[in-house]
């Protein structure tokens, strides 16, 4: 029985504390209870392991349990009751039996104490793997239902009273103040995405308990709709970065990799999409420039946004300064890649050619080339400050990977 209560004991850390199951749910644990005692007791009196029939009823009664809000710990405390008194009982049903069953016994027939240790184990895997899919259920629902109201919310496709009834079912105030985060994953959606779709929201819900929270899928991102104050915007995207990350990390198995953009916390429906417009171009720059996060107030989403305001401006810029490194033997990209591993260096050769896995020599040759290349010096302060404002524009527009837009 190990495994399977290592199993549960797992699946118990995620849930909420075991309250008294509403009536309406109390004959079906009852039910629940009471079958599971019945196998129990069957297999140890005919030495023989349950039927699938058998299995297949306790997981269904473990299904309509968890349709009934029944908890996972409330239903394991009850079987391990079960399971304890019927194995005191095991001495007075082995006398009992003794005769009949040393006399009708089948040929390599284990004790009565193995038999009921593995009924107890795969019993308690039926009901484990039944109440695990009618909350996978539930909440495949929950997220649908997520997925239509930022449908309608984003997209203006319903009036402002039923959003507010729709908002009310999902536990949202709209007149509130609301941020928005966007994500979006490396791998397509729907075979990357569904998975963390619980975990995030199960996440969001532990850290901000004060408001309501949606998760969802919009416009072939994941959009997450947390209600918080917007008195201190910087404080509520770091909570927000932090509860994000931490609920993606905590799915390490999956190697998928996140680009994720804050939005400014806003109150009523005008701002909530101002939230979202804000994520939204966040998660863009972020995608853009291979940023994993970028907040509201993060000096690198300002500065960006600043020098995207003139694509035209920018291209020249990138044209007139950084053009030069295509006439290198291997290509801009490796010049185009020392450069920002210096510059993120702090102008540090020695960390640069650390990050780079290069040598110091190896660097400063391919500084050099840069200098002869573009007449462009890392060293002389106006200069490195063209060469860093323009590789910040290569990277926003993407380029050599894209063309330079047509002046």
């Amino acid at each position: 029985m190990t495994s399977v209560v290592q199993s549960l004991a797992g699946r118990l850390r995620n849930q909420p504390p075991a309250l008294d199951p509403p009536l309406a749910s109390e004959d079906v644990l009852k039910r629940l209870v009471v079958r599971y005692a019945t196998v129990l007791s069957k297999a140890a009196t005919r030495r023989e392991m349950p039927s699938r029939r058998e299995l297949e009823t306790c997981r269904s009664l473990a299904m309509k349990a968890a349709d009934h809000a029944v908890p996972l710990q409330t239903i394991f405390i009850q079987c391990s009751a079960e399971t304890y008194r019927l194995w005191e009982r095991l001495p007075e049903l082995e006398r009992k039996l003794g005769v009949r069953a040393l006399s009708s016994r089948k040929a390599g027939a284990a004790p009565h104490r193995d038999v009921m240790r593995a009924a107890s184990e795969v019993a308690l895997s039926s009901i484990l793997s039944g109440h695990a899919a009618a909350a996978r259920r539930a909440t495949e629902q929950d997220l649908r239902r997520g997925d239509r109201f930022l449908d309608e919310l984003l997209a203006c496709r319903a009036t402002y009273p039923d959003l507010l009834e729709h908002g009310e079912r999902l536990g949202l105030q709209l007149g509130a103040g609301h941020a928005v985060v966007a994500l979006s994953p490396d791998k397509p959606l729907r075979a990357a995405a569904w998975p963390e779709l619980p975990s995030l929201e199960h996440s969001l819900r532990t850290r901000f308990t004060s408001g309501g929270v949606v998760v969802g899928r919009y416009a072939d991102n994941i959009v997450a709709l947390v209600a918080m104050a917007s008195a201190e915007p910087a404080t509520s995207a770091k909570a927000l970065r932090d509860a994000v990350t931490e609920a993606l990390k905590a799915r390490p198995s999956r190697q998928t990799s996140w680009r994720i953009g804050i939005g400014r916390p806003r109150p009523g429906v005008h701002g909530i999409r101002a939230s979202y417009e804000e994520a939204r171009e966040a998660l863009e720059i972020a995608r853009r420039t291979d940023v994993e996060c970028l907040g509201p107030d993060d000096s690198e989403l300002l500065l960006r946004r600043v020098l995207g305001r003139d694509r035209a401006a920018m291209a020249e810029l990138v044209r007139a300064v950084l053009l030069p490194l295509t006439s290198a033997h291997h290509g801009p990209g490796p010049l185009l890649d020392t450069l920002e591993a210096y510059f993120a260096a702090g102008c540090m050769t020695t960390q640069a050619a650390r990050a780079l896995h290069l040598s110091v020599r190896a660097v400063t040759y391919r500084l050099v080339r840069v200098r002869d290349l573009t007449n462009h010096d890392v060293n002389v302060p106006e200069q490195r400050f063209a060469l860093e404002t323009a590789l910040r524009g290569a990277r926003m527009l993407e380029w050599p990977r894209r063309p330079l837009p047509d002046l």
